[in-house]
């Protein structure tokens, strides 16, 4: 892999009491200076006590092997150590596998996180977040954030059928997730696909631990159309 800004959902500014802190107040929303390649651009001033990053993800802390983050020091107002942390919920961090780096100059600064760092990124619905915090006086203008993650993904696979349980190909399929079992259930659309045009088969890449259902249909004349149940999960 590589560093980029896939799979980085969203880069914010919170101000907090100190900065292992919870989130306080929301600063500014900075994706999108945070994310444009520009290095040369001061997206915000991060610093102890008063203002730091959260960096969203999204990717499911449990699909996660390995998480790497570069922040780019457009300034060193003072230099010092910047650490980074995990989210273990939408508003704590915790300190105990933080990884430091030294911000005494400008340029990309890497964050190397190990297994106990993974271990402790809170699930935020299907996304985890880590934030970037100043240690003691240093302060630095940030204007960019990349991350080299690999995750791995698994399989949820089936058969479109028409009513007698023959296969039935070039059915248009579509996959949605669970959000809340209800009542009444509550689903998000997740993607969608045409079956084999022969066998009727389809497939789709997954996060474990979630549950889906599949809807289909064929636009003939009549429409034929199904749906499954709403608990399918990743083949095993």
């Amino acid at each position: 892999m590589a560093y980029s800004v896939d799979d980085i959902g969203a880069v914010e500014s919170w101000i907090c009491a100190s900065e292992y802190a919870d989130d306080g107040s929301l600063d500014i929303t900075v994706t999108a200076c945070m994310t444009n390649g520009v290095t040369n651009q001061d997206c915000d001033e991060y610093k102890e006590g008063t203002i730091n990053c959260r960096v969203e993800i999204e990717i499911p802390p449990s699909a996660i092997t390995n998480l790497d983050v570069q922040f780019y020091a457009e300034e060193t107002m003072t230099t010092g150590t910047q650490t980074l942390v995990p989210y273990t919920d939408e508003n704590s961090v915790s300190a105990t596998n933080k990884v430091d780096a030294d911000y005494s100059s400008t340029g990309w600064k890497q964050h190397e996180t190990d297994a106990s760092f993974l271990a402790e990124l809170g699930d935020l619905g299907d996304k985890c977040a880590v934030r970037l915090c100043a240690t003691g006086s240093a302060k630095t203008k940030i204007s960019e954030v990349n991350i080299d993650i690999t995750y791995t993904q698994q399989t949820l696979s089936g058969v479109t059928k028409d009513k007698d349980g023959t296969a039935l190909g070039s059915c248009e399929v579509a996959l949605f997730k669970v959000i809340s079992e209800g009542p009444p259930a509550t689903y998000e659309y997740i993607a969608s696909t045409t079956s084999h045009a022969t066998t009727g088969a389809y497939s789709f890449d997954v996060w474990s631990g979630q549950k889906y259902f599949v809807y289909s249909i064929k636009e003939d004349s009549p429409h034929v159309f199904d749906a499954t149940d709403n608990v399918l999960e990743a083949d095993t």
